[in-house]
């Protein structure tokens, strides 16, 4: 379901994430490249033990680094159509929406 497929926040930001077969799961925080696991049963998803590579961008960018790190450290849960990925934390709280990239 999620594997294969790659979601971004929109035009002009360059943090996405890509679901890989097996489990993998990568992408861009903003100035590192990332790289983890998760696990999905359904509807529900974790990805934990984020890490990163180690560069230092400016402050701006590195806060915001922080933040997307955080938000998919918080994800429980998805909905997902073809085009759209809404990701859910604890008690459904919607975590974001992200739009599909790899989609022609």
């Amino acid at each position: 379901m999620l594997a294969g497929s790659e979601w971004g926040l929109g035009e002009g930001d360059e943090r996405y994430v890509q679901f890989a077969s097996g489990g993998k799961v990568s992408g861009h925080a903003g100035c590192n490249r990332f790289f983890t696991s998760y696990e999905q049963q359904g509807s529900k998803m974790q990805i934990a033990g984020i890490a990163t590579t180690r560069m230092f961008c400016g402050e701006v960018t590195m806060k915001r680094e922080k933040e997307w790190l955080d938000l998919l450290n918080r994800v429980r849960s998805f909905k997902m159509t073809h085009l759209k990925l809404t990701l859910y934390g604890a008690k459904r709280v919607q975590l974001a929406v992200l739009k599909r990239r790899d989609f022609d």
